[in-house]
């Protein structure tokens, strides 16, 4: 009787402190099951907080034991949550399992089970970590359509007055730039800086604040406050934003040179990245030759001891080789990216990247071309890579392809990209025209009209 009683006693958890006790009266099976699942997500919270220092040490990037261990987490939380959704730990494996997807940058599994979290206990202090922790991941990735789905998701929810006001505050400033209602920005964002004048955000929000005044043509406003709010900074300790924002400015006033100069002379004293990459971006506008862009960014990824600065400079390089010319070249950087890590962002769209550059050169390989592997490609370089010019070009190919059953729909996608997207209406009303000139029975003819009201 004394070693029953013992066993039952070991059963009594304090947990975030709430108690669950067993009754004496319970069978021993319950006590059983309770270990079971007690341990199952014990152990994954400890395979998930020894993985998240790890990730700290790693500078905050994935590598092959990192991964590994956050799935092996992700395992054992959802283990938990299939086989014991009675138990009182199912909101916090879920809120887990969250984190876990989103640090392998997996965002569209990390918000299905954000969702999940937020039907099964909508009342959970882990709804709110969870929305908090991941919104700053999705606006740092510029992740804006995932921060948007989310924040919409649980903005009426009653637990979300949980959160503190500043940063409720703060998301609906970052929500309401997305949607562009520039003037709400601009009364939220001054509202905000008034209130919470020691805040850590403010930085961040009085950046946002300007951008919005230059997106309402006030220039010389965004400029007086810019100066204004860091009036009381030595200009030695000025934030690297502070110049970052004030090139904008000079770019809104159409002085793309002034915007140069101004992060050129920051980045000779900082040495900062932020400055780094907003400078090649500007040279690029400017029209600098792909040989110094080059030079510069080999430059910085031999300086730079941080992988994920490396492959992010060794990106913008490969961006700078034409497949159609100098497929091998992007293919070698391609492939150094990747042989850092294939596991971090930038791994993984090298890796994708190079896959795509397989199929274009398979088909190259090849005498007869078949429309569809065209199509192939021009959704790829859409969807996939963001690429609007090389989907022209592809399409291009694709519609002197006659006679094919896809061919009509090669000229919907052509005119769609040369239409909506590169805003090249003078060849979208040609490629048009064309559509209706060899298939003026054609189904894409009425849905072009119909969709972008063309007569």
């Amino acid at each position: 009787m004394q070693s029953l009683l013992q066993d039952l006693e070991k059963c009594i958890v304090v947990q975030r402190n709430k108690i669950y006790i067993l009754c004496l009266l319970l069978p021993l099976t319950s006590c059983v099951t309770f270990k079971a699942y007690f341990n199952t997500f014990y152990n994954a919270r400890k395979i998930f907080r020894d993985t998240e220092e790890l990730y700290k040490k790693n500078n905050y990037q994935l590598n092959a034991q990192i991964k590994r261990n956050y799935e092996n987490a992700i395992k054992k939380f959802l283990y938990v949550v299939k086989y014991y959704p009675s138990s009182p730990f199912v909101d916090d494996a879920l809120y887990y399992t969250s984190i876990c997807y989103l640090r392998l940058e997996e965002y569209v599994k990390s918000i299905k089970k954000f969702e999940e979290l937020l039907k099964y206990a909508p009342e959970s202090k882990f709804c709110i970590l969870a929305f908090d922790k991941s919104s700053e991941v999705l606006l740092e990735k510029e992740r804006f359509d995932d921060f948007e789905y989310i924040y919409l998701l649980i903005r009426d929810m009653k637990i979300f007055e949980k959160l503190k006001q500043e940063k409720r505050m703060f998301y609906e400033v970052n929500f309401e730039f997305l949607k562009q209602n520039y003037d709400n920005v601009v009364l939220k964002s001054e509202e905000f800086l008034k209130r919470y004048k020691k805040s850590e955000l403010k930085d961040k929000v009085a950046e946002i604040l300007v951008r919005s005044y230059l997106e309402n043509k006030m220039e010389d406003k965004a400029l007086s406050f810019l100066n204004e709010f860091y009036s009381e900074e030595k200009p030695e300790k000025l934030p690297v934003s502070y110049y970052i924002t004030l090139s904008d400015i000079y770019i809104s006033k159409g002085d793309t040179s002034k915007a140069i100069e101004t992060l050129e002379n920051i980045y000779r004293k900082s040495s900062s990245p932020e400055v780094f990459f907003k400078l090649i971006g500007l040279k690029k506008l400017k029209g600098e030759s792909k040989e110094k862009m080059r030079t510069m960014l080999l430059e910085f990824k031999d300086k730079t001891e941080i992988d994920s600065l490396k492959q992010k400079a060794l990106f913008e390089i490969a961006k700078t080789y034409d497949e159609r010319d100098s497929l091998e070249k992007k293919e070698e950087v391609l492939k150094e990216i990747t042989k850092i890590s294939s596991f971090t962002e930038y791994g993984k769209r090298a890796n994708n990247y190079l896959s795509i550059l397989e199929k274009l050169k398979k088909m190259n390989e090849k005498e007869d071309r078949d429309i569809k592997e065209y199509l192939s490609l021009a959704e790829d370089y859409y969807i996939e890579l963001s690429k609007p010019l090389y989907t022209e070009y592809f399409l291009k190919k694709a519609v002197q392809i006659d006679d094919s059953i896809y061919t009509p729909k090669a000229y919907y996608f052509l005119f769609f990209i040369q239409k909506v997207i590169l805003n090249k209406n003078e060849e979208a009303n040609k490629t048009f025209e064309e559509l209706q000139e060899k298939y003026p029975d054609s189904f894409y003819i009425e849905e072009i009209r119909r969709r972008l009201e063309v007569p």
